[in-house]
């Protein structure tokens, strides 16, 4: 499998090499010495692990996990009113770590509280997804320019590992594009985070971190069937070979690209009356739009 073009295989050599990529016997995975971020078995952990560990285990921490699946994937979709006897029921939890979970998921901005009424999931606006798009676009970029100044062989090994591990996913997806897979989104989700992991401000990367799950609940939501439209994961390349070459400028125009067009998408399918709401041609990658709304 050629991931860089012919200049850069001597670079690309010495990734694999390094990172001791081998192939099990039925030849369908891969594997390597290196750190990265990896997929979990179960749906639970497919998304949004807590950072505090201290809580890790604990019913507060399981309750937050399910209920953020079901955030996420839009089995509790937006506007609903969620009662916290009926969640206790459905969990199987008492009232305190459901109301505690509720707390944490609106601290992460997918759940309202409301005034002495309880909780509600937070409903879709097309001006507060445009204001994530734009967020994302900003940091990422920036915390991307930041990691190819200081990523290390390591940091290098985790993209492409990252990189492999969801493309191999991919293959399998577009049968079941239309629905929600927690364990591409994981994988997927850890490949943009390999991206900026040496990134040297953890809070920048855990607000890149916020910004990539509320852009997938709005994703989720959409359903944007662009398949035959683009290949979103020759795009994912693109950004990973500029930033290997260690191409800030590239590599930062690819991502902001990849952002904007995936949000143009969106906004076709969760705003299809709006102005800008059509998609995009992939031709156009990384060129600027017209659009105010989208613009840096």
């Amino acid at each position: 499998m050629r991931l860089l073009p012919a200049h850069g295989r001597s670079h690309w050599s010495r990734i694999c090499t390094s990172a001791q990529w081998h192939f099990n016997a039925s030849g369908h995975d891969c594997a390597a010495n290196t750190a990265v971020p990896h997929c979990a078995g179960s749906d639970n952990e497919s998304i949004g692990r807590v950072e505090d560990e201290s809580r890790k285990g604990t019913l507060t921490t399981q309750v937050y996990l399910q209920l953020r699946r079901d955030v996420l994937s839009g089995v509790l979709e937006p506007g609903r009113k969620l009662r916290i006897e009926e969640l206790a029921r459905a969990y199987g939890s008492g009232s305190s770590p459901v109301r505690e979970a509720l707390s944490l998921l609106a601290s992460d901005g997918l759940v309202e509280r409301l005034e002495q009424r309880g909780f509600k999931v937070r409903p879709v606006d097309e001006a507060e997804f445009v204001d994530i798009l734009q967020m994302r676009c900003w940091a990422e970029e920036r915390a991307l320019r930041e990691s190819i100044a200081l990523g290390d062989n390591t940091w290098e090994e985790a993209i492409v590992v990252a990189f492999y591990r969801l493309e191999q996913l991919d293959r399998g997806r577009a049968a079941r594009r239309r629905e929600f897979d927690g364990e591409w989104e994981a994988q997927h989700k850890a490949f943009h985070a390999a991206l900026i992991a040496a990134a040297s401000s953890p809070m920048l990367k855990r607000y890149c971190d916020q910004l990539f799950d509320l852009t997938i609940r709005y994703r989720v939501i959409a359903r944007p069937d662009s398949g035959k439209r683009r290949h979103v994961q020759a795009e994912h390349r693109a950004v990973m070979e500029a930033t290997l070459r260690r191409d800030p400028e590239e590599a930062s125009r690819r991502l902001v690209a990849h952002y904007r067009l995936t949000g143009d998408y969106l906004r076709q399918g969760l705003f299809p009356h709006s102005e800008g709401a059509e998609p995009t041609s992939p031709g156009t990658l990384g060129r600027r739009r017209p659009s105010p709304a989208l613009a840096r």
